[in-house]
């Protein structure tokens, strides 16, 4: 796993297209030194300040989603049997704890959103002029579809397991046959084959390490984002991001993070393995029953 030492803000002031004023921030890291992070996050500043004063229009100011280490704090370590560092709980820009595991494998699936009013449309026709009766199966849902396509991939690959968890948007496998290597290449091909979401795939390799978000996202439980990010520029900052802290919490226990739904092969896990699955589950109140967020 990789989460950076030392963080810095970096500044660069200029002159845009037309000679007016540019002034350009930029974060970076290092492993090194703070003196490093901080030339690191100068030379960024200037790479895409320049860049913005020449393409105002096209510049976006800041790198695609997971081309970077993530900017997150350490909350605490989780140690396997030997004592070695198994996973790291961080949490992330917008509030959320996250597990951060070296080879605990997770995959992350998207779902289509639902379209629960073209359902309804369909039964009151139905109702209304025929072509229904009550012995009509029902359709399956994207989640129906997607576990069936695990089942039909696992017959083709029999040494594998998992446990099958519902989140807000999609799906959580998680992999109990064995560790995995985050940056394998072996690894990324099994991911895909699975439909893994991309992004998290490019996060994986960055970090070294998956990632299984254990609290809900703010904006699902009725809170704002943090007033501000990690890491804090002084007293004030961290003042202001315990206060949020409190409000999310509060709001927060009011719901879970994924649903266990099943499991998929029957390999049983090592005790470390299993530590980190209770970790998971019981941070995430997977078998709460609370709604999902």
């Amino acid at each position: 796993m990789h989460f950076p030492k030392y963080w810095a803000r970096g500044e660069w002031a200029g002159t845009g297209p037309k000679g007016e004023p540019w002034r350009q921030w930029a974060w970076d890291c290092s492993d090194d030194s703070l003196a490093d992070a901080q030339a690191r996050a100068t030379a960024k500043a200037q790479r895409l300040g320049e860049s913005a004063a020449r393409f105002p229009q096209t510049h976006r100011g800041h790198y695609p989603y997971a081309d970077r280490e993530v900017r997150e704090p350490i909350l605490r370590t989780l140690d396997g049997a030997t004592g070695e560092c198994a996973a790291v709980i961080s949490r992330t820009a917008y509030g959320s704890e996250v597990l951060n595991t070296e080879r605990l494998m997770f995959v992350d699936i998207d779902l289509p959103a639902p379209k629960p009013a073209a359902g309804l449309i369909v039964a009151l026709f139905r109702r209304l002029f025929g072509g229904g009766t009550a012995e009509t199966a029902p359709a399956a849902t994207p989640t129906d579809l997607k576990l069936a396509d695990l089942r039909q991939w696992h017959t083709s690959n029999p040494s594998w397991a998992f446990r099958v968890y519902r989140t807000h948007s999609g799906l959580r496998y998680l992999v109990t046959s064995d560790w995995q290597d985050p940056v394998a290449s072996s690894t990324h091909a099994v991911l895909n084959s699975l439909g893994c979401d991309s992004r998290y795939q490019q996060l994986c390799k960055v970090q070294k390490s998956f990632r299984a978000r254990l609290t809900p996202k703010p904006w699902r439980c009725g809170c704002d984002n943090p007033p501000v990010r990690f890491p804090y520029e002084s007293d004030r900052q961290e003042a202001l991001m315990r206060q949020w802290l409190a409000g999310y919490q509060q709001s927060s226990a009011r719901y879970a993070t994924c649903q266990f739904l099943t499991t998929v092969g029957a390999t049983p896990a090592s005790s470390t393995m299993a530590s980190l699955i209770t970790e998971h589950d019981t941070q995430t109140k997977a078998t709460s029953g609370l709604p999902l967020a």
